[in-house]
């Protein structure tokens, strides 16, 4: 993996915010009926990996769709408990100072400490470690190197949490972010709506708008980012998705990035990642215990 990754710039972002002036808005709640009928996308077709963030891959060509409105939801009480992980994590924080958070996904296998590793410049550390540091194949949940976690004030823009694909023709009962593939199955999709990332500083719920292929990691693992960086992933992410969410998000939310290796599409091909995106839910905001999905009639596809 390449060792080195630069932040997005003023002149990245100022050359999205043209970009986006000449096209139609990011998200489904902006208008702009000055704009043309041709959409902004945030892809090119170019292979990058987690260790390469570059902002000459942020692109948006035109000929993209518009992402699938959400419709308004109803206020009803909450039927969601928000597990208290400080103790789970400040247990581990004791093996391994890396420790960052603990991440839980209802009715999966995945209930685990995060770790990050300090003061890394890339993303290889924990490839091939455990979440004590110690060697394994099977690597562990990690935090992009990037991304800063801790309160809710605190977090980045976009926070990225990486595990490997143990499935390897993506099983969804096989341990690790295999277990994403799960998202798949719509019943599955509308029980299962939240996931629990939480830091030493606060437990929270993230409530998933997006599950998606795709056949680069450069436009989704950006963490410092712009208003319209941050909207044009959002919009990217749900023309990609597999199912149609009734979620509002913009670029005043929180970002939320689970991402996996994927072989739908041929083992040969790489990268091809799995991703699950969610957003940060609001403090004391009633959540329903299930939701309501559709399919996504036209997905966008992966290129390679």
């Amino acid at each position: 993996m390449a060792k080195q990754r630069s932040r997005i710039r003023g002149f990245a972002a100022l050359l999205l915010a043209v970009s986006l002036a000449l096209c139609p808005a990011c998200t489904p709640t902006t208008e702009n009926s000055e704009n043309s009928s041709e959409s902004s996308e945030i892809t090119n077709s170019s292979a990058s990996s987690e260790s390469s963030k570059d902002s000459s891959d942020i692109l948006l060509p035109e000929d993209s769709e518009s992402a699938p409105e959400n419709s308004e939801s109803e206020l009803i009480e909450s039927e969601i408990e928000i597990p208290n992980m400080s103790a789970e994590i400040a247990a581990q924080k004791e093996n391994n100072p890396d420790t960052v958070g603990w991440i839980q996904i209802p009715n999966t296998e995945v209930n685990d400490a995060v770790v990050q590793r300090q003061g890394a410049d890339d993303n290889d550390y924990y490839l091939r470690k455990d979440k004590d540091g110690k060697y394994s194949w099977y690597g562990c949940y990690f935090g992009d190197y990037e991304s800063v976690f801790g309160s809710r004030e605190e977090l980045t823009r976009n926070n990225i949490i990486y595990a490997h694909n143990l499935g390897y023709n993506d099983n969804p009962d096989r341990p690790d972010f295999s277990q994403l593939f799960h998202y798949l199955d719509e019943d599955f999709a509308e029980s299962n709506p939240y996931i629990f990332f939480s830091t030493e500083d606060e437990d929270m719920v993230w409530e998933i708008f997006a599950v998606f292929y795709s056949e680069d990691t450069s436009w989704y693992i950006l963490v410092d980012i712009e208003d319209a960086v941050q909207n044009a992933i959002i919009n990217e992410a749900k023309m990609r998705s597999q199912w149609i969410y009734d979620v509002e998000v913009d670029e005043n939310d929180k970002l939320l990035t689970l991402s996996t290796c994927s072989y739908k599409y041929g083992g040969a091909l790489d990268p091809q990642r799995f991703v699950v995106m969610a957003r940060l839910v609001e403090k004391d905001k009633p959540l329903p215990a299930t939701i309501e999905i559709e399919p996504n009639p036209e997905p966008k596809e992966p290129v390679f």
